[in-house]
């Protein structure tokens, strides 16, 4: 395998695959030259004081997780739980406090000194419990002492209801998922065959939400700093056990304020064997006291729980190194690294020179 590189930083591109090699291409910084005329009248009109290099980036499709890691230089994929991941929201979305800033500024953009030298773009088949995916698929009650009275108007949908950090916004309540205590969900056919499967409505959440149809399929994802969920799979699980089923989609989380039914379809085109697995996954009569609690959970493409073989380090990955602290201490100016999705199966990469002091005038060359 080749590899060219067209770049003006101290920055190597590292290819690991499945068999383990390693290719290796860098370039360092030798010199920018300004070809502008030195005795150019209005010369500030041509001085440049910002650059990309490199502006680059991989497919979202291929490259869907983005890792970098903390700021001890620890790099942690092996447990879902502690993937030093990036989310990667929409190119611009990369502010400080914002969306992809992971509540520690280490996904935003930021100065390399701050980083740790690299970011790494690995291929499907990566597990990361994202903590706020559970949240966004789920709609909230208002913050209103009548919702439950006015089950048409009471509900916000995700995008409304909770911060930037995941948690729920003051005074909204995400829907509860669980089944009755000393009960089955007691489903029943709700409207037959929908899309090829099995529909049924199941008492299967807290009363005291009103009216929230989604049509949330699996393979989809409201999620728009996940793109490792777009075509993935979605299921509902036992908070006890961490039993569960998958499931193709949720037609409504709610519909009355007064029950406690979620309609969704089930992987069966048999109206008898569809209710009969729901009852039985999660049957809650052994407890008389208290509900059981149930997460609705997202999962990457063709994947549900991580199995006995799963082997994170076997994956391709593609790494940008671009080095830290000290490093760029010798021109003026600061590197920056920035990242984000387009609208295009492309997650954009690059690298600023910018800040104070970063300038090229006219004739001039930076070394």
């Amino acid at each position: 395998m080749s590899c060219t590189c067209i770049i003006c930083l101290p920055l190597s591109i590292i290819h690991y695959n499945k068999h383990h090699h390693l290719h290796i291409c860098s370039a360092a910084l030798s010199f920018i030259q300004s070809f502008a005329p030195e005795n150019v009248e209005a010369a500030e009109l041509v001085d440049q004081t910002y650059f990309n290099f490199p502006w680059s980036g991989v497919r979202r499709s291929n490259l869907p997780y983005a890792l970098e890691p903390d700021f001890t230089g620890e790099l942690s994929y092996d447990d879902p739980d502690t993937v030093h991941y990036c989310p990667l929201c929409g190119w611009g979305n990369d502010q400080p406090g914002g969306p992809q800033d992971m509540g520690s500024g280490r996904c935003a953009r930021t100065d390399l000194r701050n980083l740790r030298g690299y970011t790494t773009f690995a291929e499907p088949g990566l597990f990361v419990n994202r903590e706020t995916k559970d949240q966004q698929y789920l709609w909230c009650r208002k913050p209103s002492a009548d919702c439950s009275a006015s089950a048409g108007t009471c509900m916000a949908n995700p995008s409304e209801c909770y911060n930037e950090n995941g948690t729920p916004k003051t005074g909204y309540t995400p829907i509860q998922l669980e089944v009755p205590a000393g009960s089955t969900p007691r489903c029943v056919n709700h409207i037959g065959i929908f899309e090829g499967y099995q529909t049924v409505a199941c008492n299967m959440r807290a009363a005291g939400f009103g009216n929230c149809g989604t049509y949330l399929y699996a393979g989809t994802s409201s999620d728009t700093c996940a793109p490792w969920l777009q075509g993935g799979s979605m299921g509902l699980y036992r908070q006890d056990t961490g039993v569960g089923i998958n499931i193709p989609y949720v037609r409504h989380w709610s519909w009355s304020a007064s029950n406690k039914r979620m309609y969704f379809s089930v992987y069966s085109q048999d109206q008898t064997e569809a209710i009969n697995l729901v009852n039985s996954v999660f049957d809650n009569r052994g407890n008389t006291t208290h509900p059981l609690s149930l997460r609705f959970e997202t999962f990457p493409p063709g994947e549900s729980f991580p199995g006995p073989d799963y082997n994170p380090g076997a994956l391709d990955a593609v790494t940008f190194v671009y080095g830290d602290g000290d490093d760029y201490n010798i021109v003026p100016g600061a590197g920056r690294r920035r990242m984000g999705s387009s609208s295009r199966d492309y997650t954009v990469f690059t690298i600023n020179w910018w800040q104070n002091g970063a300038k090229l005038t006219p004739g001039k060359s930076l070394r």
